[in-house]
């Protein structure tokens, strides 16, 4: 409601940085928490932060078109307002897309901790001792890649989401079909540099091939929400985010690390 639809794909991306700098967070301190308290510990410690922004989103936010006046009247029920949005093809198409590509991030980046400690347990073992030497701070192996994996894929995936939404705001000049170019070929780009990271020798040139696939497989997010809640009228925004939201957690998040598993 803030922002005009000539930028929404970027502001959408904006919102979306949530994912990768969660990752970052996750990955970094839980694996420092799992490390020194083992993991069991590491999952209520990541419940804490969700339990205080809820309070402070509670106490501060407020609804935008009470004031835009973006809409007047009042949203439709549930049953009617999931029957309108159910009957948009763009819908399925570009939630089903969005989904598959969460299917392939989220199977793919459960199990990096496993790759690597199994792959290269014994360069990680020395690198480990080597930061520990140098920095005066003893970390475990598995708290020395969670931090690895965090700063690497938190900040290749907020490139990634950033650069899929500017990409794609400056491609939908030409059409709003256009929006979804820059995210199909990142997503085919990516696989080869994917492929390779699997069976290289090396821990850091490993590493680094992951990071290129962390920023493409990010492309997409912006794009595909700033163009499915461009598709319904104001009062309808919302409730079509969180349809497209339950669609790619239920093949992406729900799928994904169970089939990959």
């Amino acid at each position: 409601d803030f922002v005009p639809r000539a930028r929404r794909a970027s502001a959408m991306a904006v919102y979306a940085l949530g994912n990768p700098l969660g990752s970052l967070l996750g990955l970094a301190f839980g694996g420092v928490v799992a490390g020194f308290f083992g993991w069991r510990v590491a999952f209520f410690v990541a419940g804490v932060p969700g339990i205080l922004i809820a309070l402070l989103a509670l106490a501060t936010l407020r609804e935008p078109r009470s004031s835009l006046k973006a809409s007047a009247a009042s949203p439709p029920p549930v049953i009617e307002a999931v029957r309108q949005i159910a009957a948009r093809r763009s819908f399925w198409l570009l939630g089903l897309g969005a989904a598959m590509m969460a299917f392939v991030s989220y199977g793919k980046v459960a199990f990096y901790g496993s790759f690597f400690l199994r792959n290269h347990g014994d360069q990680l073992t020395a690198s480990t001792t080597a930061f520990d030497a140098s920095s005066g701070v003893a970390l475990p192996p598995l708290a020395f890649l969670g931090i690895l994996l965090g700063v690497l894929m938190g900040v290749a995936g907020g490139i990634g989401v950033i650069l899929g939404g500017r990409i794609a705001d400056r491609a939908a000049l030409r059409g709003v079909s256009a929006y979804m170019n820059a995210p199909a070929l990142a997503g085919v780009g990516q696989i080869p540099f994917f492929v390779t990271a699997l069976y290289v020798d090396d821990l850091w040139l490993s590493l680094a091939l992951f990071c290129i696939p962390a920023v493409l497989t990010a492309f997409w997010f912006g794009p595909v929400f700033a163009a499915v809640v461009s598709q319904v009228e104001p009062r309808l925004r919302s409730m079509c985010g969180a349809s497209l939201q339950l669609v790619i957690n239920i093949v992406g998040l729900g799928l994904g690390p169970l089939t990959v598993g």
